[in-house]
């Protein structure tokens, strides 16, 4: 039986409940922040959950109604009120409206649900794995000529940027592999600004071949330590490696010249049959 109050939002809701009902309405209100009240006289005693004031109504304007014109009662006399939890009143919770006590028992929730969510939309807590290569140029920079890389290939990255020395690309997605051989084409004393194409060109090739693991960031860098080719340190290629690299990995930048891996120099090539087909910026 329910009886309404005019003016106030409280109710009294009273039913016959197992001694299993009463705790599962006990455990409701401490829930979601409610007072619970139990009656206790005999056999027509009934438990009853008190909905408590909405925001808006005050508890003491809820007291005079209730004491006016809504006292309910069980048999007799009035049901003896049970002792409330720690932390409510018989108004309501003792807390301002904005925050429940749901919401302190179970703040831990919500603060991780709005982790996820930022996560979520931010890059930086992307948890994907990138599996991704730089290429980076360990040549002096102080040098007379400057080692410029210029073109440069790894596993199935091209790196067609200029590096200059002391400088590193951006990271490129990659393969994981057990070992590949990286080939760099060097521009000695090249300016870019200066001049689109270099006056000279020294081929490359890693001494071993280079591998990546799974979401790892490789980083590649360019120097006589970890490359061959270079003929001013003492280390020039086979002309059978040299020409491998010169009319298979890059054979746009030298179709119009033979490369002798001895000299590191480039002698144009004068027999029109040897040239390459490539298209502009190739």
């Amino acid at each position: 039986m329910m009886h309404g109050m005019p003016g106030t939002a409280w109710a009294a809701i009273r039913h016959p409940v197992s001694p299993f009902g009463t705790a599962m309405a006990r455990y409701v209100a401490l829930l979601v922040g409610l007072p619970f009240a139990a009656g206790s006289g005999g056999a027509t005693t009934r438990p009853s959950l008190l909905l408590g004031t909405a925001y808006g109504a005050s508890p003491r304007q809820g007291r005079q109604q209730r004491t006016d014109s809504s006292t309910v009662r069980t048999g007799a006399a009035n049901p003896a009120p049970h002792p409330l939890p720690l932390g409510m009143q018989r108004d309501g919770p003792i807390m301002p409206p904005t925050q429940s006590c749901a919401n302190r028992r179970i703040a831990g929730i919500p603060g991780v649900l709005a982790i996820t969510v930022a996560c979520g939309g931010a890059a930086g807590c992307d948890q994907s794995p990138h599996t991704a290569v730089v290429l980076a140029n360990g040549y002096p920079t102080a040098a007379t000529a400057p080692l410029v890389v210029y073109r440069a290939v790894w596993e199935n990255v091209a790196f067609p940027t200029p590096v200059e020395p002391g400088s590193s690309t951006s990271p490129q997605p990659s393969e994981t592999t057990s070992g590949v051989t990286a080939y760099v084409v060097l521009a000695p004393g090249w300016d870019p600004e200066l001049s689109a194409t270099p006056a000279s060109l020294v081929v490359l090739q890693s001494r071993v071949p280079i591998s990546e693991t799974f979401d790892d960031l490789l980083t590649i860098t360019v120097d006589d330590t970890t490359f061959a080719g270079n003929c001013v340190a003492g280390s020039p290629l086979p002309q059978a490696q040299a020409d491998f690299i010169t009319q298979v990995v890059f054979p746009c930048d030298f179709a119009a010249y033979h490369y002798d891996a001895a000299t590191c120099t480039l002698t144009p090539n004068h027999d029109p049959d040897a040239g390459v087909s490539c298209d502009a910026g190739s």
